[in-house]
């Protein structure tokens, strides 16, 4: 999602509703929403007849106003997508009101008075085949929807999918040109996400043309006459994991992007990347890996004020505290970034102090690996006289105190956050010889994989981490010393 102007402090709501299930979006003014956040009631049958509402709210999103519908065909409606610009709100959904002939078509309505009144539905596409998975970003009077199309879609050679298509409007919505099919050269083409600001439209997707080398890979194009002319493609990734669900954000003259990346295809999970182009999308920086725990996906960006917002899922496959939201901000240029969880201060993340540290493009070190408890056993037997080995313990001093491996050197992971204490994990870790090997470990392993990330940024050279932590080890038998 982009934000791409906020001028005016107002939030729109957008309910997808129907049979207990509940599709929430917030709009701020030029935020686009490209994915919706969903509420799930205690019906789990599939969802029909599903009307759209939208609720405006003037104070910022204090308060709410009665919601409206603005579906009322007896056709299903799916995925809204919303965005803003001024006073004009615009909606894009999936529309199965044409399925005799048709598939699913992409419907448009918008509301030139803050959404207090809306004009007429309009239909976007009408090709037979499949339009669906839109994204939709607003500037002034041009608007822009861009989504998978699978008009080409063929098995006999040369076998094609889907390709990327867009219609626009200049007018502020009031009318729509047909259907234009990306300049692209792309074989599997999935995902696309939009961002406009001034004359320039960024658009970005997965791309599978590299499928037998790299599988997927994130892909970008741009124009700078509001979608008249495009650029060549730009590869945004090449390496042999996958990448996908990319977003995309725009702001001034830097465009950014974040995708969901399956780099080192291990099974502890997904990680989240991102890219700054800057000079209007010309010039990218390095890739910056900017999550490293276990599964993080449903990544979405905004941008605004010469800031960059990430937001994401992230899941822990040895831990039972469920799926948590987490958020890092950023200024262009690859400046500081920062890391803030949504279940902050709960035993997770870094410091307080650290949060505002520079985070540079990684750098992996020779070795970077998740061991078992009985593979760090073997490692601890291997490296008994190894004065290149040591052994890290971050958990706090009263659960070191309890137990702990047998010469493990105790770095509090919170050391940063205790009263009256000057000291960092970052600076502590600064202090070690970064050509050691290192095995490291906590509690039951959060504290332990994001001090392996901060590792892997400081230099170190490998770092192994005991996956479960001491409360897996202990299960499976090993020693502890107090």
């Amino acid at each position: 999602m982009a934000i791409l102007n906020s001028d005016i402090g107002y939030f729109t709501r957008f309910l997808f509703h129907g049979h207990g299930s509940l599709i929430l979006c917030l709009l701020i003014p030029g935020m686009i929403i490209p994915e919706p956040s969903i509420a799930q009631g205690n019906n789990k049958q599939k969802i029909a007849d599903k009307p759209l509402f939208h609720d405006p709210v003037y104070d910022g999103g204090a308060t709410w106003k009665t919601e409206q519908q603005l579906t009322s065909d007896p056709a299903n409606q799916r995925r809204p997508r919303v965005a803003a610009y001024g006073e004009s709100v615009h909606v894009t959904w999936l529309d199965e009101r044409n399925m005799a002939t048709a598939d699913y078509d992409l419907y448009h309505r918008r509301s030139t008075t803050s959404g207090r009144t809306w004009d007429s539905e309009q239909r976007l596409t009408s090709n037979p085949s499949i339009q669906w998975r839109q994204s939709m970003a607003a500037y002034e009077k041009s608007v822009y929807v861009v989504y998978e199309d699978y008009r080409d879609w063929r098995y006999s050679a040369p076998v094609r999918s889907s390709r990327i298509y867009y219609v626009k409007s200049t007018d502020g919505g009031a009318s729509w040109s047909a259907e234009n099919k990306l300049p692209t050269n792309g074989l599997w083409q999935f995902y696309p996400d939009v961002a406009a600001s001034a004359n320039y439209v960024y658009v970005t997707w997965s791309d599978g043309r590299s499928w037998t080398t790299t599988k997927l890979d994130i892909w970008f194009i741009r124009s700078t006459d509001q979608g008249s002319t495009w650029s060549d493609e730009t590869r945004i990734t090449s390496d042999s994991g996958r990448q996908e669900f990319s977003r995309i954000a725009a702001d001034g003259r830097s465009v950014y992007i974040a995708w969901q990346d399956l780099e080192s295809e291990m099974p502890t999970g997904t990680d989240i990347y991102y890219r700054e182009g800057g000079r209007y999308g010309t010039d990218w920086n390095a890739p910056i890996r900017l999550s490293g725990y276990q599964w993080q996906d449903g990544q979405a960006a905004a941008a605004s004020n010469a800031q960059i917002y990430l937001v994401w899922a992230e899941e822990s496959l040895t831990e039972t505290r469920g799926t948590e939201i987490f958020y890092r901000q950023g200024t262009p240029q690859s400046r500081p970034l920062c890391l803030v969880a949504v279940d902050a201060l709960l035993g997770v993340g870094p410091s307080a102090k650290e949060r505002g540290a520079p985070i540079q493009a990684a750098q992996k070190p020779a070795m970077r690996r998740l061991v078992t408890p009985q593979e760090a056993a073997a490692l601890i037997q291997k490296n008994k006289n190894n004065q290149s080995f040591a052994i890290l313990d971050l958990q706090t001093p009263e659960e070191f105190k309890t137990g702990h491996i047998e010469n493990a050197v105790n770095i509090d992971y919170y050391i940063g956050d205790r009263t009256n204490n000057s000291k960092t994990l970052r600076g502590e870790l600064n202090k070690l010889d970064k050509n050691k090997t290192y095995l490291i470990y906590c509690l039951v392993d959060f504290r332990a994989r994001a001090t392996m990330d901060m590792m892997e940024h400081l230099g170190f050279r490998e770092v192994h981490d005991i996956s479960g932590g001491i409360v897996q080890w202990t299960a499976e038998g090993l020693p502890t010393v107090k």
